[in-house]
């Protein structure tokens, strides 16, 4: 796409982003073990909402997962 003359866009990006995500909430619909980043209300006292992997599943977020080690 030439939005930015070669440079790519950001709504191309998000769109991206969006896709991957819906395609990974359908996968967990169907019963597949999915990780996927998102943001998610935390119990810390720097951030209330922070990006974390959480484990997705047919009734949407089922684990929000430690960082690694």
């Amino acid at each position: 796409v030439e939005a930015k003359a070669g440079d790519g866009s950001a709504t191309l990006s998000m769109g991206q982003a969006a896709a991957r995500f819906c395609l990974s909430l359908v996968a967990a619909m169907k019963g597949d073990n999915v990780v996927e980043y998102t943001y998610v209300e935390t119990n810390s006292d720097d951030a209330v909402f922070f990006s974390h992997p959480v484990r997705l599943g047919p009734n949407g977020v089922e684990d929000i997962l430690p960082y690694g080690e």
